[in-house]
């Protein structure tokens, strides 16, 4: 591999770090990531002390919209027996549906 001279970009380190290549060597920096990119981590040479560079929060942000999918799914549930939720959700649809209205 050859070493590149300049600060590389976080672009830049996703295109040179992957599953085959998890090291890049920047000047005295060397790029290592133990997920082919998704989180990158860097350390001077001979020194085991890392510092994070980049990390992908594609997977936590997935988790949290499935969770709050399901809580509003229960409340859909609950609001079928308990009035006060239901009313609530009514004025919360129509909300929607004026700012959906308005984007389209």
């Amino acid at each position: 591999m050859t070493p590149i001279r300049t600060r590389p970009s976080v672009h830049m380190l996703s295109t040179m770090i992957t599953k085959n290549n998890p090291i890049a060597i920047v000047g005295a920096t060397i790029y290592e990531s133990p997920d082919g990119g998704k989180t990158v981590y860097a350390r001077k040479r001979g020194s085991s002390d890392r510092v994070l560079v980049r990390k992908d929060d594609t997977v936590e942000e997935t988790k949290q919209l499935l969770a709050r999918r399901d809580r509003l799914t229960k409340i859909c549930e609950l609001a079928k027996t308990v009035p006060a939720l239901n009313d609530q959700l009514e004025k919360l649809e129509e909300i929607y549906l004026l700012v959906k209205n308005e984007n389209d």
